[in-house]
């Protein structure tokens, strides 16, 4: 608190700027804010310069913070709750691509978020299941590429805005479960590079919006469902480095006439999970060395 009561025009700002200005100066010295690459206005007493035209931060539509993109910035430390909790108006976050950010992801990240990037840091632990629980609004949220482990929550499921879920490139366990089929408005779901494992729910065939969809390396196994034949916005899937069994559903090969630019899974000889696929736009050696077919 003390660079917020040191400000000599404390007294003409409102209780709410106090809060939001508070929970930037916690972010700037949590994360080492003096070494960040741009920190242009940031705890600047200057009157004429408010918050809002600090570096990254962007009030657009109000005289409030509503969104923070500050990528490749050099951020160096954990993330303080205060930003979650004060900046009550903020609908868009994005701290990606800051390799020193660490810990772990706060029980409450807000509730009012409907894009949340915080992708290529170490940030590590699990998915706080009661803070999806509260982004009701959410629309993409991009935590690809971190240390992130445990099972994907059961509130993720329940989030009827979503449309781009990337939690590729961490280490999550568990299986995906036939909840997500209540994800009617999902596009893109990357979730490649990770341990989950069972069999596909056949749910994802209820997914009419999905034209991307990334389950290559994990330990995923049975039969691909034919289900997901009745995604005719389908572009691109992937299913290599997996322990499916069986051939590519008919289903699928359908979809491959009609629209799909990209079908891979490990149809090359020598494959320790080979499956059959006469219609693949790549063939893959145990999820590694994938040619044409």
């Amino acid at each position: 608190y003390e660079w917020v009561w040191e400000d000599p025009n404390l007294a003409t700002y409102s209780d709410s700027r106090i809060m939001e200005r508070y929970a930037l100066a916690t972010l700037y010295m949590s994360t080492q804010g003096s070494t960040w690459n741009n920190k242009t206005g940031w705890l600047s007493y200057d009157p004429t310069i408010s918050e809002c035209a600090w570096a990254y931060v962007d009030c657009k539509f109000s005289n409030r913070v509503e969104t923070i993109i500050m990528e490749k910035n050099n951020l160096v430390g954990t993330l303080p709750v205060e930003i979650f909790h004060h900046l009550t108006n903020i609908f868009e976050l994005s701290l990606s691509n800051n390799i020193g950010l660490s810990g772990t992801l706060h029980e409450d990240l807000g509730t009012g978020l409907g894009w949340f990037r915080l992708h290529d840091t170490m940030i590590s632990g699990t998915l706080p299941d009661m803070a999806f629980r509260r982004l009701t609004k959410l629309r993409s949220t991009h935590l690809y590429r971190n240390q992130l482990s445990g099972s994907i929550p059961s509130s993720i499921y329940n989030l009827d805005d979503l449309q781009v879920l990337r939690l590729n490139a961490n280490d999550l366990t568990g299986s995906i479960s036939s909840e997500i089929g209540k994800l009617l408005n999902l596009e893109s779901l990357w979730l490649s590079g990770n341990r989950l494992t069972s069999s596909l729910p056949t749910e994802l065939g209820e997914l009419f919006r999905l034209d991307t969809v990334y389950l290559h390396r994990n330990d995923f196994d049975g039969a691909i469902p034919t289900e997901l034949g009745r995604l005719k916005k389908l572009k691109d899937i992937t299913f290599e480095g997996n322990a499916f069994t069986g051939s590519m559903p008919a289903e699928m090969c359908d979809l491959r006439v009609i629209n799909v630019n990209r079908l891979v899974t490990d149809c090359r000889a020598a494959s320790t999970h080979y499956m059959s696929c006469d219609c693949c736009t790549s063939c893959c050696r145990d999820g590694k060395r994938c040619v044409d077919p």
